[in-house]
């Protein structure tokens, strides 16, 4: 967070403290008054809705223009392993994006069509491409945003923060909200960077891997 509000002028918790208790390591933080955008977005006029994605657009721009220490490697902020609730095991550093995507299973879905049929023609749309690693929130969406007085006033929970593909923030973005918030992710459409054949492939990689996401 403090990497973050240093870097861009996107509203985070200011850190106050952190410290370990009983083997765990916690952060203490400054409280911001605002509402969760998923418990008010059904309230929120069309001018509002239109309001919040502008800014969230910017706040995405700033995100995405921060340059990374070690381009193309996979790592949180500290060049230590991210990690991501989706993924039970444990994550280690990633030299490269297809490093990365190996680990999540790629190769394997590609080298056996027969017991993984509906992976391959999304696999076969993203087939070559190269991916840079951009500063992503890792769990954004309106479980993640609070808004007070017609703006976006924080953006908390980034614990699953880091360089990753710069893919990783629209696809995550699905998978947090479209059961609580559909209609907030159809409104993403229209200002996010979108990576529809990513987001195929990861739609379908639960169809195999029970608890990746």
């Amino acid at each position: 967070m403090e990497f973050v509000r240093k870097s861009t002028s996107i509203p985070v918790p200011r850190v106050l403290d952190v410290f370990e208790f009983n083997g765990m390591v916690h952060i203490l933080q400054e409280y911001v008054d605002g509402d969760l955008l998923v418990d008010i977005w059904p309230t929120l006029d069309p001018d509002s809705r239109r309001r919040c994605m502008q800014q969230l657009r910017g706040y995405l721009d700033e995100l995405r223009s921060l340059s990374p220490p070690h381009p193309g490697r996979v790592e949180a902020v500290n060049s230590s392993c991210c990690v991501d609730d989706r993924i039970s095991s444990s994550w280690r550093l990633f030299d490269n994006v297809d490093d990365f995507t190996e680990f999540l299973g790629y190769e394997v879905f590609r080298s056996d069509s027969q017991r993984y049929p509906e992976i391959q023609e999304p696999l076969k749309k993203i087939a070559g491409r190269q991916w840079r690693t951009v500063f992503s929130h890792g769990d954004l969406g309106p479980h993640t945003i609070l808004w007070k007085d017609g703006k976006i006033v924080s953006i908390i929970d980034w614990e699953f923060a880091g360089w990753l593909p710069e893919y990783w923030d629209y696809t995550r973005s699905y998978f947090g909200s479209i059961r609580s918030s559909p209609d907030w992710w159809e409104m993403l459409q229209g200002i996010a960077v979108r990576y529809p054949e990513e987001l195929e492939v990861e739609k379908c990689i639960p169809l195999y891997v029970t608890r990746l996401f």
